[in-house]
């Protein structure tokens, strides 16, 4: 198969000021840094976790700190944060009805969290009472959506949204959030790619726009949708319809390419144009926290800023921190940020007060 032309969908970009015309995309509103009010530099301290093998998502309620690792045989481990002792771990590694391969994401609203398997396309749901006894600890629903969703959560009781893992369909308008039942029944779908950019090649969508939904956490009537590889934000509300799209703080698109692999075009970034934007949104205390880098995709360390948003997506707060951010978590009532990152090639956990 003949390799297909270099699709870059970043030609133009708006590096001083984000501008109204072809440059952003359509229905757009903009920001920089300078709109956040509150800005801050933090200094933390590292907590006294010294058994982390590779740890990828924390999880953060009351006393304590859930992570999830890759590499260990228990999949979750529970530490108290004021003293960094284990406290138990649980979801043991493997095939089982019980057990799970990988976890992708964890969640929580309410009594409630949730981990997705996403290679054996499960979904196991927790209380947190259950924390007491995890020796004994079960998950209270099994969900085994039809299709395979990532980044999954609750919008209310029996009712779950999830991020399609495959390319958008243009049969089903490009739509990239799925909405399903406890069944694992798909409701409806929304959330087309964005329109207003660079024309994209199909096979190059889901790369190019790949994303982080966060529902509002009190009714799910709200979901705020933050991209990888654009510093682009959308809001919809919970029928699917775009609230708002705003475009910043720096304001550049996706660059892809694609590349044959395997006798097949495969979507790539541009090695030196393709550029990093937001991760790990979480939503606290009415808040909307995303982690922000802003710089080429080779940079792995980059992710310096946290910024927070309110529901209807006006910049609150900036905060800058010393070590980049490789997952995190807030607890709003003691005002303490939790954070993943990497010292000499070795996992620690940051305890920031904000």
């Amino acid at each position: 198969m003949p390799m297909k032309s270099i699709l870059v969908l970043g030609v133009a970009l708006c590096l001083a000021a984000c501008g109204s015309g072809p440059d952003t995309y359509k229905k757009a509103g903009t920001f920089d840094f300078a709109s956040f009010p509150d800005t801050k530099t933090l200094q933390g301290k590292a907590l006294p976790i010294r058994d982390l093998a590779n740890p990828v998502q924390l999880l953060v309620r009351d006393s304590l700190l859930l992570v999830a690792d890759r590499n260990t045989d228990f999949l979750l481990s529970v530490y108290d944060v004021s003293t960094g002792r284990r406290k138990g771990e649980f979801l043991p590694r493997g095939k089982g009805p019980e057990e799970a391969l990988h976890i992708r994401h964890i969640a929580d609203r309410g009594d409630a969290f949730w981990v997705n398997d996403f290679p054996q396309r499960k979904i196991y749901t927790y209380r947190f009472s259950g924390l007491d006894s995890m020796e004994n600890l079960r998950p209270d629903v099994v969900i085994a959506p039809a299709e395979s969703p990532d980044d999954v959560f609750r919008l209310k009781d029996g009712v779950w949204l999830g991020r399609t893992d495959e390319s958008p369909d243009p049969d089903s308008g490009n739509c990239r959030l799925l909405v399903f039942d406890e069944s694992g029944r798909v409701l409806h779908r929304f959330a087309p790619c964005p329109d207003g950019g660079p024309a994209v090649d199909r096979l190059a969508l889901y790369r190019a726009y790949e994303f982080r939904p966060v529902p509002k956490s009190d009714d799910g009537s709200r979901i705020a949708l933050f991209h990888k590889t654009t510093d682009l934000i959308e809001l919809y509300d919970a029928e699917g319809r775009l609230l708002k799209r705003l475009h910043g703080p720096e304001c550049f698109f996706p660059a892809v390419t694609l590349r044959e692999q395997d006798g097949m075009a495969r979507p790539s970034f541009v090695r030196g144009e393709a550029r990093q934007a937001y991760m790990n949104p979480v939503e606290r205390d009415g808040k909307l926290w995303v982690s922000y880098s802003g710089a080429p995709m080779e940079e792995y360390d980059s992710f310096r800023r946290l910024l927070v948003f309110d529901w209807d997506l006006n910049p609150v707060a900036l905060y800058t921190l010393p070590e980049s951010v490789l997952a995190f978590d807030v607890d709003p009532s003691r005002r303490v940020l939790y954070t993943l990152t990497l010292r000499d090639r070795e996992p620690v956990i940051m305890a920031y007060p904000y």
